[in-house]
């Protein structure tokens, strides 16, 4: 992994905020409803509610490595062993019990996938 990825994951699972080189971590602030945003190119890749604790994940029509990466690193660190890759140019959701074609986003809740 990275070191920006692992540095701006970090920040967006202990919402706080980052900004470095395409990478952004914004909106954790100490509110009721709090929510953490993580922007890739400024396009939005992944939000936390803390609230509801979900996580929802996009690539924004962009399936590069980098998008991929930053996608893998939030997944790796806030949900059950669930990641991504990729196959003869199709992307894929993955963990140890099931894989499901990736349709461009994902929504979890408590680390488990609730909609793809």
């Amino acid at each position: 992994m990275r070191k920006i990825t692992s540095q701006s994951v970090d920040a967006f699972g202990n919402g706080y905020r980052f900004n470095r080189g395409n990478t952004t971590v914004s909106g954790c602030g100490a509110t009721e409803i709090r929510k953490c945003y993580l922007m890739l190119h400024n396009n939005l890749i992944a939000k936390k509610e803390v609230q509801t604790n979900t996580l929802t994940i996009s690539d924004c029509g962009w399936q590069t490595d980098t998008t991929k990466e930053r996608l893998n690193g939030v997944l790796y660190r806030l949900t059950f062993g669930w990641g991504l890759f990729q196959n003869r140019g199709e992307w894929f959701l993955t963990n140890d019990e099931e894989t499901v074609q990736w349709t461009g986003s994902a929504t979890f809740r408590a680390g488990d996938l609730i909609k793809s």
